[in-house]
């Protein structure tokens, strides 16, 4: 894990460029072994670090990507992410946005939800909407991908009980809740499942 860079020159994340270049400057002159031959500071920090954290925070671009790094991300910034990549792999080079998705591949139709969390209410209002769905162009299969199927023995005991294929995947577990019709369906998902 890469050091504290504003920490080692005693900045804030919030520091200007210039803030930065004065503290780099001062701490070298302290710190530089030709000025400093007692070697008190060299156990608090090196040259090397000093060098390491001026090069990162001292240009723009380096700087910018540093704090993207340091950045730990929300918990609803990852669901997110989880469900643009999962969005991304099913719908390939097509720009597809929204949470319900239409999906062929070859003959076989099938209708996708994307949702952070799948409990036993987002469940009924799903399966609910799914005969909608089915309306006058009926799909082979309904699948729902979530983050996390948090009913997961009620997903798997209605999902079984419908009068057409239902699939659950949770994402974060890869497992399925549910059967496919067929392989090419259940192929589609494949790379979703362990």
């Amino acid at each position: 894990m890469k050091p504290d860079y504003y920490r080692v020159l005693g900045v804030s994340p919030q520091a200007a460029e210039k803030e930065i270049h004065l503290a780099y400057r001062r701490m070298a002159q302290d710190h530089h072994p030709d000025r400093n031959r007692s070697g008190e500071t060299a156990e608090s920090v090196s040259m090397a670090l000093l060098n390491e954290a001026w090069a990162t925070l001292g240009d723009a671009s380096c700087r910018r990507a540093y704090d993207r790094s340091r950045r730990v991300p929300e918990p609803g910034e990852v669901q997110e992410a989880i469900l643009a990549a999962a969005r991304a792999l099913l719908c390939g080079e097509e720009e597809e946005s929204g949470n319900d998705l239409l999906v062929s591949t070859g003959p076989v139709r099938l209708a996708v939800r994307l949702v952070p969390g799948l409990g036993a209410e987002e469940l009924n209002v799903w399966l609910q909407s799914v005969g909608v769905v089915r309306g006058p162009k009926p799909v082979d299969c309904a699948v729902v991908l979530a983050c996390r199927v948090l009913a997961r023995e009620e997903a798997g005991l209605r999902l079984r009980t419908l009068r057409f294929p239902a699939v659950a995947i949770d994402l974060i577990e890869s497992r399925a809740f549910g059967e496919f019709p067929c392989s090419v369906s259940e192929g589609l998902f494949r790379p979703f499942l362990l």
